[in-house]
């Protein structure tokens, strides 16, 4: 059995250049991230789903 984490630590410092001042919390669950925080927008925040969806993760 191989079991496939995500790699939160990247993707966390990535969401922090790009949304300084957000406070997202990223976590690993299983097989999926967990994204907490508050953003300002939803023009933002679906950029950052955007971002998030594009790097794979559930």
């Amino acid at each position: 059995t191989i079991a496939v984490t995500p790699d939160v630590g990247a993707l966390q410092r990535q969401m922090d250049g790009l949304f300084p001042g957000a406070g997202l919390q990223l976590t690993a669950s299983g097989e999926a991230v967990v994204v907490s925080g508050t953003i300002r927008d939803a023009r933002t925040a679906r950029r950052a789903l955007d971002i998030l969806n594009s790097s794979g993760v559930q």
